[in-house]
Formats: C-alpha cells, structure tokens, sequence
C-alpha cells in the first residue's frame, strides 16, 4: 500500500508504504492475524501493527451465518511496536454494533500503554445511506474522545463530503 499526500499524479509526494502479511483464516477468507509494517521513503521501517481479529466462529453463541460471512469482527486487539521492536501502543477496538450490508456503525477504541493503563477511549457512531451505505462508505461519524478517567477530552463531528473512485475520503468537514 503506497500512500501520497493527494489523488493528483502530476503533483502527488510519497508520504509511507505499507505491507500487511495475513495470516490463519476462517473458511470464509476472514483474517484473524495479520501483520502490518509502514516504511518511510528511503525504505526504513517506521513501526509494526500485530493485529489480531476475534472474527466470528460457526458454533459459537449468537452467531448468525451473515456475521460469519461478512466478517464482522467482535474485536481486535493491535499492538504496535516501534522501529527497534520495542512497545509503543496498545488499541483494544470493540465493533458493538454493524448495519445489516456489515458496516460498523458503533465501535470503541480503547488505547493503554505498556503498564495497561487506560490512556483515552474513543466512542464512534457511524451514519451510512444510500449508495454510500453500499459501498461501505460513512457519510458521518461522531467521535467521542474520553480520557482513562470516563472524563469527556473532545467530542467531533466528521461529514465526509465526497469519495474517489477507489472509496478514499476526499473531502471531509470536521467540527469540534
């Protein structure tokens, strides 16, 4: 995955590159690790992302065939590793609650550092219609940033203004 600072091929900069090497899935195709490593421009390893998916298991409790089948993850646990290998960050994402085309419409992010301790939580509510809602791209979110504490740090609203071809936000209006 190569990243640039705008969809303009006559002017676009290298920002970062990306691999993401997958690994132990379910029957549907469904990833529950995968490894994700960022690269800047000359090549040098940035960070690394342990990723690991709590997909849906036919047999378990509540879990309906289309769960399985979309891929609708319980959970994700990521931690990320800096260039030397050493801890940076640990996120706990919590998808609570999907639309019925498998969008996450309410999910928790829950960020700790290396002692566990509870750096901030993010509460977001997602808002897909329409065409959008097909595509699996929001029209809105609200994000709700709470310190380890349970205290409100910053509350915003994201519109997502328009996409590209390949579902990339293009523009987007944030108010705090």
């Amino acid at each position: 995955i190569f990243t640039y600072d705008n969809a303009d091929f006559a002017t676009r900069i290298f920002v970062e590159h990306q691999t993401v090497a997958y690994g132990k899935y379910d029957i549907y195709g469904n990833a529950f690790e995968q490894v994700m490593k960022r690269y800047d421009e000359s090549g040098e390893l940035l960070d690394t992302k342990n990723i690991v998916n709590n997909v849906p298991v036919s047999g378990k409790p509540v879990v309906s065939e289309i769960e399985m089948l979309l891929g609708q993850n319980r959970n994700s646990d990521i931690i990320t590793l800096d260039s030397d290998g050493n801890f940076s960050e640990h996120q706990f994402v919590e998808y609570a609650k999907y639309d019925i085309r498998g969008n996450a419409i309410e999910q928790n992010v829950t960020r700790y550092a290396a002692d566990q301790a509870v750096l901030d939580i993010k509460e977001l509510s997602s808002v897909y219609a329409g065409i959008n809602a097909v595509k699996g791209q929001a029209d809105s979110t609200i994000v709700v940033t709470k310190r380890g504490d349970g205290s409100t740090l910053e509350s915003q609203s994201v519109e997502y203004m328009a996409y590209d071809a390949y579902g990339n936000a293009l523009n987007k209006k944030v108010t705090r």
